[in-house]
This record gives structure tokens, sequence and C-alpha cells, in this order.
């Protein structure tokens, strides 16, 4: 099978851009597509994605309740992460993942109903111009530098460093 000279370039100029992480507008231009940056905040600051803003203020220490998992009346620290949504669409807060790490080490998360802590599974939806907070409860309360991951609300998770 042999191809015509316009349509071998076309295929050439296709398989570059794909290969280059390029695709074409609806003119036929090539418009780059390179890869978002994550943002990096500290705590109490508003991350702004154009259709919802998140922030994460410092964190509290609790006490976690003798029903709590894995760890029952013990040490832990909560998170709180607000939405607001500025978009035209409900935002699915089942789409949300947080995530901490205290002095580089992962912090577990605590699922605590009598504290609130349901990893956001109870979390109503954000309507357009609402607003939800949602806390999340993680085990130890060690003072340390804290990064607090927020993933599902932009391209590439937001996060917030601060310490504990």
């Amino acid at each position: 099978m042999s191809l015509r000279p316009r349509t071998a370039l076309a295929l050439l100029v296709v398989a570059g851009a794909v290969l280059t992480g390029c695709s074409s507008d609806e003119g036929g231009q090539a418009v780059s597509e390179a890869p978002s940056t994550a943002t990096t905040l500290p705590l109490g600051k508003v991350h702004d994605t154009g259709r919802m803003q998140v922030t994460v203020p410092p964190p509290r220490p609790v006490t976690t309740s003798a029903r709590a998992k894995p760890q029952p009346n013990a040490p832990a620290f909560a998170v709180d992460v607000t939405l607001t949504n500025t978009g035209p669409e409900a935002f699915p807060v089942v789409g949300l993942f947080v995530k901490a790490e205290v002095a580089g080490a992962p912090a577990v998360e605590v699922y605590d109903d009598e504290n609130g802590f349901s990893g956001g599974i109870t979390a109503n939806d954000v309507p357009p111009g609402g607003r939800e907070t949602i806390s999340y409860g993680f085990s130890g309360a060690q003072p340390g530098p804290l990064v607090v991951s927020v993933d599902g609300v932009a391209d590439v998770p937001v996060t917030f460093t601060g310490t504990l």
C-alpha cells in the first residue's frame, strides 16, 4: 500500500505530536500540553482553581474516642479541608483524597465518628456557591513539619505545609 505525500506528511505530524505531548486545536495548530505543576501553599492559605477554592487551616490536636479505628483513645490531630464551589456544577466530595505526612513519614488516617472523621464518606456534594468543611483525623501528635495533600480538586494535588 502506498501513501500520497500529503497523507504521509499528515501522519508524521500527528505521530510527532503524540510523541512530544502536543495536540492540535480546531485550526490544526499544535498546542503544547505540558503537565501541570503541583501547587504548594502554607496552611491557612486559599488555593483557587477557578471552579473550586480549597483551604486547610493549621491542624488541631484531638484524642480519639474508644471506638476509633485503628487506634482508640490515642493522641491524634485533625485536619479540616474547606471547599468553596465557585463553579457552575456540584462538586462530588467522594472524589477527594487527603493524606498527611509528619516529619516526612506518612500519617495513618483515623476513622472516628465521635470526632467527625469519616474520610469524607459522609460529606455532601458541594453545590454551586456552596461551602463544605470535611474533617480528617490522623494518628500521632508528635511535633514536626506537616504536609497535607488534597487531591481531586485540581489537575494535580494541592499541598499545604506547616508545623504540627
